[in-house]
């Protein structure tokens, strides 16, 4: 399937075309990029993606090994990428448990769950016989010596299998310790957009509609959304997400990229390109005069549509690009029958005032370990560094409460200038 310009909201009256004099054709990559070749068959050792939980239908084995391979090198993570198998009476998998080292402090690392952390990390179960499987997959557990201490990190609060696991360890004996990490924010979402505009609030509609009326007189725009796309034709697209994450804050002030990397952009060209999943992924790229000027990252999985990542380029901060991004986010969810968006966490003034988020679960931190001396040891070493790390957190929190102070400043001597209708 190949990219399509999205439709110009619905307001109950023709809009404007929102298609861009000399539409954008693509950023091509630079010479040096070479294609990545097609991700592997599906392996019999994997969970199926049509029989996963409907939620953690992103654990593909693409999105696992990619993530693997693509660790950068003296980082907190470390291969080999290790996973324990359970299978049904018929030798089919119906559950992976996928492994990776993480330091904890200098020689001294521990087993936990592998993975990206967004959208979260997860058991990869079958939903018709996890709660079996989550048996099994513990008797493997208490049974070798090898696997004496885990760390779950970043796993969602609600996720069944993991409490199911770790309940089943706790009852032979295990050492079990849970940490609350963050909130999750999520809007849910009615049946139409006018329903939404109507949850949102009418302020919301009209300070959108203005934006996007001041945005028409700046310039042309166009917003492409891109789905079900070969690798090459991934790769063009990620090279216009590397060019607006080149000029956005996160840049400025040292974040975590995703596509300044040639391993992060390799990493997402294959998950994205993925023949299991990459029906799941949307990007949605907002072109301003030509140029790639803001981006959402999604996921769709069950009935939920996952915000993963989303940056704009700064040159373009008072056109309020992000909003209007937002909104055909929004827009294409109803139309695809999605029952909420999750933003994950972070920024939460953003996500509440603006997207009419409000709190809709939690993610943990969760460490299990043996009653052996090793095991002990392993324990005591990863609640020393999750002191370290609520410190450290403590501080990052306060850092973003100052900026969001600093950004809703600023938001508000904009708003100043904008109409009420």
């Amino acid at each position: 399937m190949e990219s399509t310009p999205s439709r110009p909201p619905s307001h109950g009256q023709p809009a404007e075309s929102r298609v861009a004099a000399g539409a954008p054709g693509g950023h091509r990559p630079p010479p040096e990029a070479a294609v990545s070749p097609p991700p592997p068959a599906p392996s019999p050792d994997w969970v199926k993606p049509s029989e996963a939980i409907a939620e953690r239908r992103f654990l593909s084995e693409c999105w696992i090994r990619a993530w693997a391979e693509t660790l950068p090198p003296g980082g907190r993570w470390k291969g080999p990428l290790e996973t324990l198998l359970t299978r049904d009476t018929e030798g089919e998998v119906s559950a992976v448990l996928p492994l990776a080292t993480v330091r904890l402090g200098p020689g001294l690392g521990i087993r936990a769950l592998a993975g990206p952390r967004q959208p979260f990390r997860g058991l990869v179960a079958r939903q018709r016989d996890f709660a079996t499987a989550m048996e099994e997959l513990g008797s493997q557990l208490v049974g070798d010596p090898r696997w004496s201490a885990l760390r779950f990190s970043s796993v969602d609060g609600g996720d069944i299998a993991l409490d199911t696991l770790v309940t089943y360890l706790k009852l032979r004996g295990w050492l079990s310790h849970q940490r609350f990490l963050y909130l999750t924010l999520a809007t849910p979402l009615p049946d139409s957009l006018d329903a939404l505009h109507a949850q949102l609030g009418k302020r919301r509609e009209k300070r959108f509609r203005h934006k996007e009326s001041r945005l028409r007189r700046e310039g042309p725009y166009e917003i492409r959304i891109h789905r079900d796309l070969e690798a090459s034709a991934w790769l063009r697209v990620i090279e216009g997400l590397a060019e607006i994450e080149r000029h956005s804050w996160l840049v400025k002030l040292g974040g975590e990229t995703q596509f300044q990397s040639e391993a992060g952009r390799r990493f997402w060209q294959r998950v994205l390109s993925d023949p299991e999943t990459r029906g799941c992924w949307g990007v949605f790229v907002l072109f301003f005069q030509g140029r790639p000027a803001c981006y959402c990252l999604t996921a769709d999985m069950g009935g939920t549509r996952y915000s993963i990542y989303n940056h704009y380029d700064d040159a373009f901060r008072p056109l309020s690009l992000g909003s209007i991004v937002d909104h055909d986010v929004f827009r294409d969810a109803i139309e695809r029958g999605m029952k909420k968006i999750d933003f994950g966490h972070g920024d939460s003034g953003y996500k509440q005032q603006s997207l009419g988020a409000s709190p809709d679960g939690s993610l943990r931190d969760v460490v299990v370990a043996a009653p052996t001396g090793r095991g002990r040891a392993l324990f005591a070493a990863s609640m020393g560094w999750s002191l370290v790390d609520d410190w450290r957190k403590a501080r990052q929190a306060m850092a973003a409460r100052q900026a969001e102070d600093t950004r809703q400043a600023e938001d508000a001597r904009h708003a100043e200038n904008e109409p009420e209708t």
